[in-house]
């Protein structure tokens, strides 16, 4: 699990550098899950290029109270 957690840092530090993260929707998606308190789950729904949103389609884990 940590490196999981550790792979998604690298690729959001990376998008941040190197394009901003305004400009990356899949890796606002999992900061945004990481803020929450949960983990970022798999991809449900249609694929970017079929018009998938990120925000829509990454799935949330969370293993809170409700």
């Amino acid at each position: 699990m940590p490196y999981f957690i550790h792979a998604n840092f690298i690729m959001m530090m990376g998008a941040a550098i190197f394009g901003g993260l305004e400009n990356s929707p899949i890796s606002q998606r999992i900061l945004d899950c990481y803020r929450l308190g949960g983990m970022p789950g798999g991809w449900v729904g249609p694929l970017p290029d079929d018009g998938g949103l990120a925000k829509d389609c990454i799935e949330l884990y969370h293993l809170g109270s409700k």
